[in-house]
């Protein structure tokens, strides 16, 4: 039950469905009936929920309007594990501790 209300918590604080009837989550749900964006967010909620030790993030921000992506960095920032974010937007994400860049197929650390 601890999992459902999380799940439920996250749901809203993402605004995942805006209006009463989309909350509705007796009616099917699929990739037809979602947004790009709703479906990322669904993803990155999984992903939170669990509360793996380490969390590991390729383009997390993608098809997020801004709101969306302050929501994400917020929960980024106080989740507890390691997070490998793999992004070409890192003015997205605040609160890095390392930042490392692939160029002619070298990882590169950044000053």
């Amino acid at each position: 039950m601890e999992t459902l209300k999380k799940i439920l918590e996250k749901l809203e604080k993402f605004k995942i469905f805006e209006s009463e009837e989309e909350k509705n989550l007796d009616r099917l749900v699929s990739s037809k009936t979602l947004s790009s964006g709703q479906m990322q967010k669904i993803s990155c909620i999984r992903s939170l929920v669990r509360n793996p030790d380490i969390l590991f993030l390729d383009e997390a921000t993608a098809n997020l309007d801004k709101d969306s992506v302050k929501i994400l960095n917020n929960e980024l920032i106080n989740f507890k594990g390691t997070i490998l974010n793999i992004t070409h937007k890192q003015e997205h994400f605040s609160n890095i501790d390392s930042i490392y860049i692939i160029y002619a197929k070298n990882l590169i650390k950044s000053e």
